[in-house]
């Protein structure tokens, strides 16, 4: 009886073992996959950073792009403004010489004018 009882108690303290290898097992197997999910779930947030950021930076690319833009545009108004000025300036200058060459003209007609009528007279005097 007592070999009978010695052998069972081997028997339970080697299932005991057993059981205690497994849960050990169960609980690594655990912890790992734990450690696997903690792992990617890193990965996951920094991929999603890293997409934020990228995001973030063509976000700011295309802002500068929009401003470069609208100050390219205001620049080009600017210069076509500056540009009809211009034009007009020389429009009004060429106005204004025409306008001095028409009377310097006028002015020498009518000293032509005055130069035959005086011609005319004195050679009336004369006749007379």
């Amino acid at each position: 009886v007592a070999e009978s009882r010695l052998a069972e108690s081997k028997v339970a303290e080697s299932r005991l073992e057993e059981s205690r290898v497994e849960e050990s097992r169960l609980a690594e197997s655990r912890l790992e996959k734990s450690r696997l999910a903690e792992s990617r779930l890193e990965e996951s947030r920094m991929a999603e950073s890293r997409v934020a950021e990228s995001r973030l930076e063509e976000s700011r690319l295309a802002e500068s792009r929009v401003a470069e833009s609208r100050l390219a545009e205001s620049r080009l108004a600017d210069y076509r403004l500056a540009k009809s000025k211009v034009a007009e300036s020389r429009l009004a200058e060429s106005r204004l010489a025409e306008s001095r060459l028409e009377v310097s003209r006028l002015e020498e007609s009518r000293l032509e004018e005055s130069r035959l009528e005086e011609s005319r007279l004195e050679e009336s005097r004369l006749e007379q």
